[in-house]
């Protein structure tokens, strides 16, 4: 038995666990809040400008994506072209759980608790991987 007292190891308390949950929820919300306000942001100045033009549904196109790098919200946006903020939203609102898996591993590796930092990193790249996957295969 490598331990001599059950006890002498760190365990989680109570006070970690609500730490963690307030540092997760305040990084779940300020990303919700702030994706939100890009989008809205965005949707507003769209429906200014364009927003009073008549629609022909005789010759409907099939709109193809047109995100295809993590630039190019950075490059509308820059041009002030609305659809940049609404896209730039949609890609924080993407990134906010990316996030938090991140900032959860150094939250666990601080209460001294490997095995979730093991875990939380092993659910990070693979998050990674997958938008990488995305983005090369799309």
């Amino acid at each position: 038995m490598p331990f001599k007292d059950p006890d002498s190891y760190k365990k989680i308390s109570i006070h970690d666990n609500e730490m963690l949950d307030k540092i997760s929820s305040h990084i779940f919300l300020s990303g919700i809040y702030i994706a939100s306000l890009f989008c809205i942001f965005g949707a507003t100045i769209f429906l200014l400008k364009e927003g009073l033009e008549p629609i022909n549904y005789h010759n409907f196109q099939n709109g193809q994506g047109q995100f295809t790098s993590l630039v190019q919200p950075f490059t509308l946006m820059k041009n002030g072209h609305p659809i940049g903020f609404i896209e730039f939203g949609i890609l924080i609102l993407i990134l906010t759980p990316l996030f938090r898996v991140f900032t959860s591993i150094f939250i666990f590796v601080s209460m001294l608790d490997f095995m979730y930092a093991i875990i939380s990193s092993i659910v990070f790249f693979i998050i990674l991987i997958a938008i990488f996957i995305g983005l090369v295969w799309s």
